[in-house]
């Protein structure tokens, strides 16, 4: 049942933060096994299929920090996640956002949906 009152601002968008972190965790675990997650940790090919999810499902109306919603979704999704692997990952999320390097050689849930409709 949906709710009655539509939550503003704030509530808002913690509210979307939630529903896309629960989103890309459900794509992962469809995707990969919690093996197969736990062992890509430090991989940057997984940070990358993260950042773009969440890419394309955060609209900028939300400003949603999408640094940080992709941290907090692989410190779901991974066991063991220390600062230096938090730092590290930080560190390729900066990478990745300025050498314009998201988008290119994943098929994002968004264009996963438009082929299969």
């Amino acid at each position: 049942m949906d709710s009655l009152v539509k939550p503003k601002r704030e509530l808002a968008k913690r509210r979307k933060s939630t529903k896309v972190m629960n989103k890309v965790i459900e794509l992962l675990q469809k995707d990969f096994s919690s093996s197969d997650i736990n062992d890509m940790k430090n991989n940057p090919e997984l940070l990358k299929y993260v950042c773009n999810e969440v890419e394309n499902l955060v609209k900028k109306k939300y400003n949603i920090d999408k640094k940080k919603l992709v941290l907090e979704i692989i410190s779901k999704v991974v066991a063991n996640i220390n600062d230096n692997d938090r730092k590290s990952m930080s560190d390729n999320i900066e990478f990745l956002h300025s050498n314009r390097l998201r988008g290119n050689g994943y098929n994002s849930s968004k264009e996963r949906n438009t082929k299969t409709n």
